[in-house]
């Protein structure tokens, strides 16, 4: 029997010091399942072969600069899509504040929008450590000791 073990997002946030911008209405239930996080700087671009909406999502400054380039009809389109996904939710690093077409899109499919001051490399390496602690597998084995 495989246990599958999960960290419910609201421990994320209380961990590592996260703001909340945007809480979906299932914020309490949201539990993360994979250890590894997702940059989604293809998926920006419009290419989602192989995108793991599972994990959760992470974006630094190469994303959000790349971003604010876009026209906001063009910006929204493209959060359109990748909130359509239902990832658990999305983290922005370094304080960078989300655009308003970000946080329209969060709440029209209802995707948890996270801020964090870090560094996004630092914010990457603590998560991705702790999710393998947390979610890493455990065997509980019981035994009796018997003296002859």
């Amino acid at each position: 029997m495989t246990d599958t073990y999960s960290v419910p997002l609201k421990t994320l946030v209380k961990e590592f010091n996260l703001e909340v911008t945007y809480a979906s209405t299932d914020f309490d239930a949201i539990r993360i399942t994979v250890e590894d996080v997702a940059r989604p700087g293809l998926q920006l671009a419009g290419y989602f072969d192989h995108y793991e909406p599972m994990r959760l999502q992470v974006m630094g400054n190469a994303e959000m600069s790349y971003v604010d380039k876009l026209q906001p009809k063009e910006r929204g389109a493209i959060f359109d899509r990748l909130f359509s996904y239902k990832f658990p939710a999305l983290l922005i690093a370094r304080d960078i504040p989300p655009h308003a077409e970000c946080l329209r899109m969060a709440r029209k499919h209802n995707v948890t929008v996270l801020r964090s001051k870090e560094a996004t490399s630092t914010i990457v390496s603590t998560i991705i450590a702790y999710l393998k602690a947390a979610l890493a597998p455990r065997i509980t084995r019981h035994g009796v000791l018997v003296e002859v």
